[in-house]
């Protein structure tokens, strides 16, 4: 696969100054397509989901894009204290391009649900009575044929239409989230920046 500017890590800012103080994930531990996190400091865990390589958004969405790897379709599971990457769970081709992720609102729960973009699906991940992680599929909106679309069938969640190739040309803005913690109250806190990519 061609590197098209696919890696994913954290930026660790600090909680008061808001000077980066480096990445939080462990060196080489960055997965791709870093996308949203969410996580559950009782259960010492954070779930992360993948996107896609920015360079593959300058024309527009792009199955082939797609087939060629340059979008994920994985959910990462991490060690909130060590910052080490424990697991990747694939979805496959139903679970492409998960982007938001959210663990119930309840601070005990072990469980959440990501949206996938790509198929309309929507799958719960979870803690096994292992301990490890396992996901499944537990909504899908079906796919609907039409004609003027750039495929010809759209996905029950329109994600990149052909016009963004336009936007692209502009620079691509992203919505990057941010691991903020307060070194002296040891409290973290979750905040999104917004980061210009030219391409």
């Amino acid at each position: 696969m061609q590197d098209m500017f696919l890696s994913g890590g954290f930026i660790l800012l600090d909680g008061e100054t808001f000077e980066v103080v480096g990445n939080w994930e462990l060196p080489g531990e960055a997965a791709p397509f870093g996308y949203d996190f969410w996580y559950q400091p009782r259960h010492n865990v954070m779930m992360s989901t993948e996107w896609g390589a920015p360079k593959a958004l300058a024309d527009g969405f792009s199955m082939e894009h797609v087939k060629e790897g340059h979008y994920g379709s994985k959910i990462h599971v991490w060690d909130w204290t060590t910052h080490k990457r424990l697991q990747s769970l694939d979805l496959g081709e139903e679970g492409a391009i998960p982007l938001e992720i959210r663990f119930l609102h309840d601070p005990t729960a072990t469980e959440g649900y990501v949206g996938c973009a790509l198929q309309g699906t929507v799958f719960r991940f979870y803690r096994t009575p292992k301990g490890d992680w396992a996901a499944e599929k537990v909504i899908h909106v079906p796919s609907k044929k039409v004609e003027g679309w750039a495929l010809p069938v759209m996905p029950s969640e329109c994600v990149w239409k052909k016009l963004m190739g336009e936007y692209c040309r502009l620079g691509i803005h992203l919505t990057l989230p941010v691991h903020i913690e307060h070194l002296e109250l040891g409290v973290a806190t979750r905040s999104i920046i917004k980061w210009k990519y030219q391409i």
